[in-house]
């Protein structure tokens, strides 16, 4: 019967191992990820917020000009004369006027959008292979799980077919003594 504790013992211990290893440290690891992800993911709405804000501002300075005289609106001429537009066009339809005024202010505005485009860009990747990685590893440390689980249960049976032949062997030298 002490072999048979033992044995239950050792089997306990080697199932609280293998939960321990591949459940518990992988859920752990899983939720360093997931963490990772979200600071990376609240730094691009953070970005996001200064470009939008950026964009409002620079939107609204220009708004702010439509409204005085045209001859105020700080039109690029080099930018228009690069066009097939004649400036008193471009003076009388304020929607294209927009496009003219504040020249430097919207190649940059446009360049911080490719820069934030990028970023949006190599985050999806990131992200999209990340899960792809981490679906991988999590099928393969439930089928190391499994095979180490099914190792403990075929141990757990052969250690309960070892007592019921022992118990058998017992019952059958009881039952002839009382004979």
């Amino acid at each position: 019967m002490k072999s048979y504790f033992q044995s239950q013992r050792h089997i306990d211990l080697k199932r609280k191992q293998i939960v321990q290893e591949n459940l518990i440290e992988f859920s752990k690891l899983q939720r360093q990820a997931a963490l990772n992800i979200r600071d990376l993911l609240n730094e691009r709405n953070s970005v996001s917020q200064e470009y939008y804000k950026a964009k409002m501002s620079l939107i609204e300075k220009k708004n702010k000009k439509l409204d005085l005289d045209p001859r105020l609106w700080e039109l690029d001429t080099k930018l228009v004369a690069r066009t097939n537009l004649s400036l008193d066009l471009i003076r009388t339809n304020r929607s294209v006027a927009r496009r003219f005024m504040y020249s430097d202010e919207t190649r940059k505005l446009r360049q911080y959008a490719d820069v934030f485009a990028m970023f949006n860009s190599t985050m999806f990747a990131e992200i999209t292979w990340h899960e792809r990685v981490q679906f991988r590893k999590m099928v393969d440390n439930f089928r190391v799980f499994e095979t180490r689980n099914s190792e403990a249960i075929t141990e757990i049976h052969h250690v309960l077919a070892d007592l019921n032949s022992n118990l058998t062997d017992i019952h059958k030298y009881a039952q002839r003594e009382i004979e």
